[in-house]
Protein backbone atom coordinates (compact mmCIF):
# COMPACT_ATOMS: atom_id res chain seq x y z
CA UNK A 1 0.00 0.00 0.00
CA UNK A 2 1.64 3.17 -1.13
CA UNK A 3 0.78 6.76 -1.97
CA UNK A 4 2.75 6.85 -5.19
CA UNK A 5 2.92 4.93 -8.42
CA UNK A 6 6.54 6.00 -8.98
CA UNK A 7 8.13 2.63 -8.28
CA UNK A 8 11.17 3.20 -10.51
CA UNK A 9 13.74 4.40 -7.99
CA UNK A 10 17.17 3.77 -9.55
CA UNK A 11 19.25 3.09 -6.43
CA UNK A 12 16.59 0.99 -4.68
CA UNK A 13 15.99 -2.74 -5.04
CA UNK A 14 12.74 -4.61 -4.51
CA UNK A 15 12.89 -6.58 -1.28
CA UNK A 16 10.99 -9.77 -0.42
CA UNK A 17 10.38 -10.34 3.28
CA UNK A 18 9.81 -13.72 4.95
CA UNK A 19 6.07 -13.02 5.25
CA UNK A 20 4.18 -13.91 2.07
CA UNK A 21 1.16 -11.90 3.26
CA UNK A 22 3.32 -8.81 3.89
CA UNK A 23 4.93 -9.12 0.45
CA UNK A 24 1.50 -9.35 -1.16
CA UNK A 25 0.27 -6.17 0.52
CA UNK A 26 3.34 -3.94 0.47
CA UNK A 27 5.99 -2.78 -1.93
CA UNK A 28 9.33 -2.81 -0.12
CA UNK A 29 12.32 -1.00 -1.61
CA UNK A 30 15.75 -0.49 -0.08
CA UNK A 31 19.21 0.61 -1.11
CA UNK A 32 20.58 -2.04 1.26
CA UNK A 33 18.49 -5.22 1.74
CA UNK A 34 20.22 -5.93 5.06
CA UNK A 35 18.88 -2.64 6.44
CA UNK A 36 15.35 -3.55 5.36
CA UNK A 37 15.50 -6.90 7.17
CA UNK A 38 16.96 -5.21 10.25
CA UNK A 39 14.15 -2.64 10.34
CA UNK A 40 11.22 -4.80 9.25
CA UNK A 41 11.22 -7.37 12.02
CA UNK A 42 8.15 -9.62 12.36
CA UNK A 43 7.01 -7.41 15.24
CA UNK A 44 7.35 -4.22 13.15
CA UNK A 45 5.53 -5.80 10.18
CA UNK A 46 2.67 -6.74 12.52
CA UNK A 47 2.39 -3.11 13.68
CA UNK A 48 2.43 -1.86 10.08
CA UNK A 49 -0.39 -4.26 9.19
CA UNK A 50 -2.44 -3.02 12.16
CA UNK A 51 -1.88 0.60 11.09
CA UNK A 52 -3.00 -0.28 7.57
CA UNK A 53 -6.32 -1.51 8.92
CA UNK A 54 -6.94 1.87 10.59
CA UNK A 55 -5.87 4.06 7.66
CA UNK A 56 -6.56 3.99 3.94
CA UNK A 57 -2.93 4.37 2.94
CA UNK A 58 0.43 4.14 4.60
CA UNK A 59 3.95 5.03 3.49
CA UNK A 60 7.08 4.60 5.55
CA UNK A 61 10.50 6.04 4.88
CA UNK A 62 13.55 5.27 6.98
CA UNK A 63 16.61 7.46 6.78
CA UNK A 64 19.55 7.52 9.17
CA UNK A 65 18.20 6.90 12.65
CA UNK A 66 14.71 8.26 11.87
CA UNK A 67 11.51 6.74 10.52
CA UNK A 68 8.77 8.86 8.92
CA UNK A 69 5.19 7.61 8.62
CA UNK A 70 2.65 9.10 6.22
CA UNK A 71 -0.92 8.02 6.88
CA UNK A 72 -3.89 8.71 4.60
CA UNK A 73 -7.32 8.96 6.18
CA UNK A 74 -10.32 9.97 4.08
CA UNK A 75 -12.86 10.02 6.91
CA UNK A 76 -15.26 12.94 6.81
CA UNK A 77 -16.17 14.96 9.86
CA UNK A 78 -19.81 15.96 10.01
CA UNK A 79 -21.32 18.14 12.57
Amino acid sequence: KTFTKNYNIPFMSDIEMDSVEFNREYLIKAANPHDAFYLLTPHMMEHIQKLSKRFEGIAIHAFGNKIAFALRNQSHITG
